[in-house]
């Protein structure tokens, strides 16, 4: 399989094949500009209200646990269940509780806005 044709797409190539293909496609071979600091998009308008929601959703949170970190997988696992469990949106018909997806998208909102 040639890398030309499977550019913009992995599947069949071997790890050295992936490394070549992207310093063909312009990966600098070293790495002028990078730095060790978070990049953060700009969110569109309309989504930053959620972002914004599930900010105060983790404030609240962080009231009632004090040391509760973001960055800890016991304490964002705990909040990703009282997200679920709180979350009156697109339940499941048969378990009338927030779907997986709900709380994942949920959660990436989170994650995105405290930077993590």
């Amino acid at each position: 399989m040639s890398t030309e044709q499977a550019k913009g797409c992995w599947r069949g190539l071997n790890p050295d094949e992936q490394i070549e293909a992207a310093l063909r496609d312009g990966l600098s071979e070293d790495r002028p500009g990078i730095d060790s600091n978070p990049v953060h998009r700009k969110l569109a308008p309309s989504s930053e209200p959620r972002y914004v929601a599930m900010m105060e959703v983790w404030k609240t949170y962080e009231r009632k646990y004090p040391s509760a970190d973001p960055r800890n997988m016991e304490d964002i696992k705990h909040f990703a269940e009282a997200v679920g469990r709180s979350t009156p949106f697109r339940l499941d018909k048969e378990m009338k509780k927030a779907t997986v997806k709900t709380v994942r998208n949920k959660m990436r909102q989170f994650h995105v806005a405290v930077g993590a």
